[in-house]
């Protein structure tokens, strides 16, 4: 037990740590944890080094950048060379204007939330039960809250409390941290806001009672915790020995979990702002939640919900349309041509629905034979009179990858993903897409800062239904990057 202790001590301070390998390795820590220490140090080293290549890339492009530019104007005559400079300073004060107009706006919606918006409260205390790569998950976790609060019509107001220690000095590290309109308080809330105990309500999965509607007069509390299932019920018992309310998200009401219901910070935060917006649960989560993490039955409810809507608002369109060209023709053989041409299309149509079904008959089966073989694998170990145990750590990888193939029963090439990466990056806001090509820099050619890199990261792991790790995230510098890490994945996972 005391080993154990002590190496929780040592990885809580390790990424402060100035103490030489061949240091740590006296102390009494087990294998395991001088193995953990050693790649820890690999990874903060690597990643210094790579920061320090970058920077010196950064320079030598804007100095190749900067050449190429004077010798293109030395080559041109004087009058084509001053409305060249003219139109480059007048884009670049477009662009700066727009920026500015929309920072501006930004800063009102925030300061407006301040006075009147619902209060949202971000528990730190759990940085103690938390690894360093964990508190560094959470700190993301919170810039992510805050970006996509900024973006909403109407956000909420956000408080962080307990912000001591290892994640104060953390969230002190993110850019413009100090100019965030949020409230930043190193009390627990319990002492911050123990005039308003009354209003309190912590929000864990392990409550009774369901949340329904979200009440001005209440703060909502979200636990600031990474834990990865080590402690399970703390959110819930912390808020019983305060004496506070507690509440959960009405996710069972409209929608089935394929695992888990715990969501990250920044997901119960995104839900609460899209139902400040809506006022729609069911349309929040769907917006919000992965949908990995969604039951196959919902998401198809929900898509035949979307089609039959979609395929009747055409429908209605479509009549009507039909409607005023038959009232405006002039003669009767005008008509029964129309009418035949009308004939034809609802042939083609019905045509069209039956290759569709046959389409929707192939996945069936072909999800069938998948879970035909997962349903094989596990009798054969099942009939070798192999435990629950052996079964998953000898055939892991196995299942790991027939679950990706039901998953993914349509193949997915390169040129598809690359297509819907540029059509997701083209919609973006802050991005102009005229400018938007597989190779332009998100940075330095799209003009996005770090903040604006988070959401588009954000929108792709929405879009694409996958997890984008952080050290990966900084490496995506343009659509291509990302086409190549999401057909790569698709691969490995097949």
């Amino acid at each position: 037990m005391e080993a154990t202790q002590i190496e929780k001590d040592v990885l809580e301070k390790l990424p402060n740590s100035e103490v030489a390998t061949s240091e740590i390795l006296q102390q009494p820590l087990s294998k395991n944890a001088q193995k953990k220490l050693l790649k820890q140090q690999k990874y903060e080293a690597k990643k210094a080094e790579k920061k320090a290549q970058a920077k010196e890339q950064k320079k030598k492009d804007g100095e190749r950048k900067r050449k190429e530019w004077e010798e293109m104007l030395a080559s041109l005559p004087e009058e084509e060379r001053s409305k060249l400079i003219e139109s480059r300073k007048s884009m670049r004060k477009e662009r700066m204007d727009k920026r500015s107009e929309e920072r501006e706006s930004k800063i009102e919606r925030l300061t407006k939330a301040k006075l009147c918006g619902q209060n949202i409260i971000i528990d730190m205390e759990f940085s103690h039960l938390m690894t360093p790569s964990e508190i560094n998950s959470l700190v993301q976790q919170i810039m992510y809250s805050y970006a996509v609060n900024g973006r909403c019509t109407n956000p909420g107001h956000l408080w962080l409390t307990g912000c001591a220690g290892e994640v104060g000095t953390q969230l002190q590290r993110l850019p413009g941290f100090d100019k965030w309109i949020i409230e930043k308080d190193n009390r627990p809330y319990i002492e911050a806001l123990q005039d308003q105990k009354e209003h309190l309500v912590y929000l864990t999965a392990d409550s009774e009672t369901v949340l329904d509607e979200l009440d001005p007069k209440k703060m909502y509390i979200v636990g600031g915790l990474v834990d990865r299932n080590r402690w399970k019920g703390i959110t819930m018992k912390k808020a019983q020995e305060q004496g506070i309310q507690t509440a959960k998200l009405p996710i069972g009401n409209y929608l089935k979990m394929a695992s888990s219901q715990v969501l990250t910070v920044n997901q119960v935060i995104e839900i609460l702002i899209k139902f400040l917006e809506t006022k729609d649960w069911k349309d929040s989560f769907f917006q919000v939640i992965p949908q990995r993490k969604i039951c196959e039955a919902d998401k198809e409810e929900e898509q035949h919900h979307e089609l039959v809507k979609l395929e009747s608002d055409q429908c209605i369109e479509k009549e009507e349309e039909q409607h005023h060209e038959l009232v405006n023709l002039e003669s009767l053989d005008q008509v029964d041509a129309k009418r035949q041409c009308v004939e034809k299309e609802e042939e083609q149509h019905h045509e069209l629905v039956n290759l569709e079904n046959h389409d929707q008959v192939d996945s069936k089966r072909q999800s069938l034979l998948n879970m035909q073989s997962i349903k094989n694998a596990i009798l054969s170990h099942v009939r070798a009179g192999r435990s629950a145990d052996t079964l998953l750590s000898a055939n892991r990888n196995m299942l790991k990858r027939l679950t990706y193939q039901m998953s993914t029963s349509t193949a997915t090439n390169t040129d598809q993903v690359m297509g819907r990466v540029i059509g997701l990056v083209k919609k973006f806001d802050k991005i102009d897409a005229s400018k938007v090509t597989e190779t332009a820099d998100f940075q330095k050619d799209l003009n996005l800062d770090s903040l604006d890199r988070v959401e588009l990261v954000m929108a792709f792991e929405q879009e694409f239904s996958i997890e984008i790790p952080d050290e990966r995230a900084d490496k995506l510098t343009c659509c291509a990057d990302v086409a190549k890490f999401l057909v790569k994945g698709a691969e490995q996972k097949s």
